[in-house]
């Protein structure tokens, strides 16, 4: 929201010279955050209010030039200018010789077109006053030739861009903010309703009427015989521009200066558009509206309109239609200006996508007192601006009950940790304008109308801290106790990590939601539980409203992307946790804020919890080892996954099985599950192309999922080996095995049969074809042997190569290979 710093200054009687860095940080202190400080308009030199005496047109050039004889106080200039949308005797804005406009644009005396140009009349974009280029400023009569006109028009003053939080909706207007700084910085604060306004007859021609819950009030004012061709005043132009928005039209700008003035959002419409009442009501299921923005909008039951007897005129709170919009042609209008349940604004600004300056006040929440004032000054504005006379106002309302709050002041002492003056605590409650009514120890409170965020004692709390000072709050660091370090979980997920990243891979972080086109693209089914997704009730977009159940939708995206971005050899992996649904009944729980919830609330609670385990998961593409002049050039394989899920759970004492399954997204024979006793781990091994094709990905991809939480669980400690200066016997084994048994299966065999004097063991080779049966293979194995005090002879060599033959043997109906 951009606000200038002497708009302000009107209602906040702060000294003119105090610098922007000092109204800065007292807007920071209150807890609001500054995105930015501007200068509007930066025009350097003589810029002045002239008049048009004379223009002469050259027509000899491609397009009609005008030389203007122009009075600019002390003397006449002539100025060639382009421009047809003034008159002689018009008032305008000169940038005389020596001027610089924004963008270093300097002005001097100059030859063009055969005459001497002595200046620039000036566009409201060259300024930098707003981004209409359409034609050069005419200025009202009255002004004085040559006099300033940076000051007329607002340009060289400071512009504040200040973030709103959601909760403070009362802070979006110059009224909001003005009311805020004042306590910050003790000054006197004038508050815009103040001024008087007279009073409007009740209308005999126009009735107003309210139809749903979700809105409590609504006044109407009747206009007749407003002039069209009525002009914005200069001040509320400047205003406008200086805020960020353009000037319309005199109706649309009064409704839009109120709205930032005092926080108050209007809407005007052509009167003779509407028929009968005007009535706050609920859409009709499929009721189409064309807003302002020429779209034609589908309305549901849930969305609140503004509408005649015959048809509905706007979207309530959020824009108006373009049917009863305001011409040029317009003479008669109503102002219309209500209180709307916020929720309701924010849900029907979301569901149709349509974000506006109205609808983000709205939905914050507006002040319930104002309504009936706003649209009378609005009336008075036109009438005086745009000689409208005023025909009546029809107001509409429902009893809105007051909030009352039960306070006592330990309270601050008691969530805050320090003792505030229980006068000081009175004091600035009195200073926000909440109503108290004491007791001996609890406080009875009531919030202005204007403040929708106070609900409970703690909202007070902060209330009572933010402006006391929260730099006030000393720091005191918490007390530790010495070694407690990382826990055992967060020591291996960080393990995980950099056994990860020593394999090369990178690490990828991605947002934790889904749509169920991402799921099933994967070939996950409504059997497999990866497909009972939890959906959010508030989505940050509606095209991915679910948490994930799996991480490789996310490294999916970012494998397709980093393709597209040209690379060739990828590996990402990803830590973090996927959420899949309880089939825990659903219950109705709403445990009290004030104190702690009882361990039956705590269990339901937990009950109704999505299971979220933490996983890893990563994908391979392209070169393992990358090619080149030199030899070892190497691809991924499907057996590259799966080795290191091995790796990573032997490095903290898991001993895993293997076994071949089928199990989407992974390729129906190259997918391996990977487990320890009956928990399954995860799965690895090579990626189904066609649900690579379905995903936007060409060629080879690998990866595994496996469960973090399984890990830490059948962890181990490992002991550090132990080294023997015996020395090593070698042996090279191969055996003729059916296909479908697995090295892992081989080796384990090999393990237990040969016991602790087997070091270590290596399949180096893999076989298939001649002299090997069909629907058999040979595997090599590289055998290490050494006992920790003697050195092995050759009959204890011989013993164990029978036990492993046999065992082979019996185990995997396998033979030596001779």
């Amino acid at each position: 929201m951009k606000l200038p710093i002497s708009w302000i200054n009107e209602f906040v009687k702060f000294p003119k010279t105090t610098k922007t860095e000092v109204i800065v940080d007292h807007l920071v202190k209150l807890g609001y955050e500054v995105e930015g400080v501007e200068i509007f308009g930066d025009v350097q030199g003589p810029l002045v209010v002239g008049k048009v005496e004379k223009i002469e047109i050259l027509n000899e050039f491609k397009k009609p030039i005008r030389y203007c004889t122009v009075n600019v106080g002390s003397k006449v200039n002539g100025i060639i200018c382009g421009a047809s949308n003034f008159k002689e005797g018009d008032l305008v804005v000169v940038a005389l010789p020596g001027a610089v406009l924004p963008g270093d644009f300097k002005i001097a005396e100059r030859e063009t077109y055969g005459k001497i140009s002595q200046g620039m009349i000036c566009s409201a974009k060259e300024l930098g006053f707003s981004d209409n280029h359409d034609g050069i400023i005419v200025l009202a009569t009255g002004l004085k030739l040559g006099s300033d006109a940076k000051d007329l028009l607002g340009l060289g003053e400071t512009v504040l861009d200040i973030a709103v939080l959601p909760d403070r909706g009362y802070a979006m207007s110059v009224r909001g903010i003005g009311r805020e700084l004042s306590l910050a910085m003790n000054v006197k604060y004038i508050d815009p309703i103040t001024q008087k306004i007279p009073k409007i007859k009740k209308s005999t021609k126009l009735k107003s009427n309210i139809k749903t819950d979700k809105a409590s009030k609504l006044a109407v004012v009747l206009l007749k015989d407003y002039d069209s061709n009525s002009i914005t005043p200069m001040f509320m132009q400047k205003r406008l521009a200086q805020s960020g928005l353009r000037s319309i039209s005199l109706p649309v700008d009064v409704t839009n200066y109120l709205m930032l003035e005092i926080g108050q959002p209007l809407h005007a419409f052509d009167a003779d558009k509407v028929s009968g009442s005007v009535q706050i009501r609920n859409a009709k299921q499929g009721e189409v509206l064309e807003t302002l923005d020429h779209v034609k909008r589908k309305l549901g039951q849930q969305d609140l309109v503004i509408a005649d007897t015959k048809k509905v005129l706007s979207v309530a709170g959020v824009m108006g239609g373009l049917e009863s919009e305001i011409t040029d042609k317009s003479t008669n209008l109503i102002i219309e200006s209500a209180v709307f349940d916020k929720g309701s604004i924010s849900r029907t600004s979301r569901n149709l996508k349509l974000p506006s300056e109205a609808s983000k006040r709205f939905e914050r929440g507006t002040d319930s007192s104002v309504n009936e004032y706003t649209a009378i000054l609005a009336a008075q504005y036109l009438a005086k601006y745009g000689e409208a006379k005023i025909q009546g106002i029809s107001l509409a309302k429902k009893t809105i009950k007051a909030q009352s709050i039960s306070f006592n002041p330990q309270e601050v002492k008691r969530l805050i940790g320090v003792d505030i003056d229980v006068a000081v605590i009175s004091k600035i409650l009195k200073s926000l304008e909440i109503k108290i009514t004491k007791s001996s120890k609890t406080w009875k409170l009531q919030p202005p109308t204007w403040r929708h965020d106070l609900n409970m004692p703690a909202d007070i709390v902060e209330e009572i801290v933010r402006i006391w000072g929260y730099h006030k709050i000393p720091s005191r660091l918490p007390n530790t106790q010495i070694g407690r370090g990382l826990s055992k979980s967060q020591i291996i997920k960080k393990s995980i990590s950099i056994k990860l990243a020593g394999m090369g891979a990178n690490e990828v972080l991605n947002y934790p939601f889904v749509s169920l086109d991402q799921i099933e693209s994967l070939g996950i089914t409504s059997k497999d539980q990866r497909h009972n997704l939890v959906r959010l009730a508030n989505p940050l977009s509606e095209d991915l409203p679910y948490l994930r159940t799996s991480l490789i939708p996310g490294l999916f995206e970012a494998l397709s992307r980093n393709i597209s971005r040209g690379a060739d050899n990828i590996s990402l992996f990803e830590q973090g946790s996927v959420y899949i649904k309880s089939n825990a009944s659903k219950k109705s729980i709403k445990p009290k804020l004030l104190k702690r919830p009882s361990a039956k609330e705590i269990n339901d609670l937990n009950s109704i919890l999505p299971i979220q385990p933490k996983m890893v998961s990563a994908i391979f593409s392209g070169e393992k080892y990358q090619s080149g002049w030199w030899q070892n050039s190497q691809k991924f394989s499907w057996n590259d996954p799966i080795e290191m899920v091995v790796k990573i759970c032997a490095e903290h004492g898991i001993n895993v099985n293997l076994k071949n399954v089928k199990l989407a997204p992974f390729h129906p024979g190259r997918c391996a599950e990977i487990s320890v006793g009956n928990t399954i781990i995860g799965y690895a091994g090579e990626f189904n192309p066609s649900i690579l094709e379905k995903n936007g990905i060409s060629g080879k991809v690998y990866g595994f999922e496996i469960n973090v939480d399984v890990i830490v669980n059948n962890s181990q400690d490992k002991h550090a080996p132990i080294f023997s200066a015996m020395p090593v016997v070698k042996e090279d084994l191969a055996f003729v095995v059916s296909k479908d048994v697995t090295a892992r299966e081989m080796t384990e065999t090999i393990g237990k049969s040969a016991g602790e004097l087997l070091e270590s063991v290596r399949l180096f080779d893999v076989y298939e074809g001649s002299n090997i049966a069909e629907g058999k293979k040979s595997m090599a194995f590289s055998l290490r042997f050494r006992a920790s005090d003697r050195t092995l002879n050759s009959e204890e060599i011989a013993k164990l190569r029978g036990q492993i033959v046999s065992a082979i043997e019996k185990q995997h109906q396998g033979s030596l290979r001779a």
